[in-house]
């Protein structure tokens, strides 16, 4: 068994050690009020990316605005705890004041509306690196599923639990991938990965592949990536990682123009 530890983490080590060391501290208070300004936090998980949740929000509501439009007061009760940064974001139909969090959920969302269809409510969800939680409630809120997992470090797993609780966000498993990983079920319907599966290191990319995305009837990944080449900076998914795809499912990657950096990968296996 490998040992998910911060140093499969594709990110400076002073930078991963600051953010364990302030989620840890964090648990040790017991005081989330203010949980979401945590420099940590919003820098390398949940924020602090006003452009790209700009970019995200336009595309949407040029695109698919009733998402946002027709559940607006769900999406906006997410950031009523943790007592997040809000900005002001408008576009010719809307004006939102919220987080830079809201928008890769919703993101993920319409993206996978676009590529799979209208998805039911009764889906097994598992994503990979779940930042505080949002994209689980949000899900529940606008779509709905039958059980959703998470797989992330121990003190993340916490801080989703605290985050999920407080709004009694039901059906959320939690898997530790140091401990549990035999709780992981033979079939999930859905899989989720939001620059989370490309900012882990190759020898645990391939680990979570085989244990976790190979049940996958379908899913989403999206990052850093270049995935036909090996050669561009910063591109943590490449042709040998897209191989593992094309080997298990059909797939499609397409230019994140949203963001103006990475991309996106769906897969799906034939019904």
């Amino acid at each position: 068994m490998y040992s998910l530890n911060e140093l499969s983490w594709c990110s400076k080590k002073k930078d991963r050690k600051t953010l364990l060391d302030d989620i840890s501290s964090l648990h040790k208070s017991g005081d989330y009020s203010n949980f979401r300004k945590i420099d940590s936090l919003c820098s390398q998980v949940s924020g602090a990316n006003y452009n790209r949740a700009k970019g995200e929000l336009d595309y949407i509501l040029e695109n698919s605005p009733s998402i946002i439009i027709d559940n607006l007061d769900k999406i906006l009760e997410c950031d009523s705890f943790g007592s997040p940064t809000v900005h002001r974001f408008w576009s010719r139909t809307l004006t939102i004041k919220c987080s830079d969090s809201i928008s890769p959920p919703l993101y993920d969302l319409t993206k996978l509306a676009e590529n799979f269809g209208s998805l039911p409510s009764n889906l097994n969800v598992l994503e990979v690196g779940c930042g505080f939680g949002i994209e689980t409630k949000i899900f529940h809120d606008l779509v709905g599923y039958k059980s959703y997992t998470h797989v992330d470090l121990p003190d993340m797993l916490k801080l989703q639990s605290v985050y999920l609780s407080h709004f009694n966000i039901p059906n959320v498993k939690y898997i530790n991938p140091n401990e549990d990983m035999k709780s992981v079920k033979d079939e999930y319907d859905l899989f989720l990965s939001n620059f989370a599966f490309t900012e882990i290191s190759k020898d645990i990319q391939k680990f979570y592949f085989d244990s976790v995305i190979k049940k996958c009837r379908m899913g989403i990944v999206l990052g850093k990536m270049a995935p036909h080449i090996d050669t561009v900076r910063f591109n943590k998914l490449t042709k040998v990682q897209l191989g593992w795809f094309e080997s298990n499912f059909n797939v499609r990657f397409e230019e994140n123009n949203a963001y103006g950096r990475g991309g996106i990968l769906y897969f799906w296996r034939d019904e």
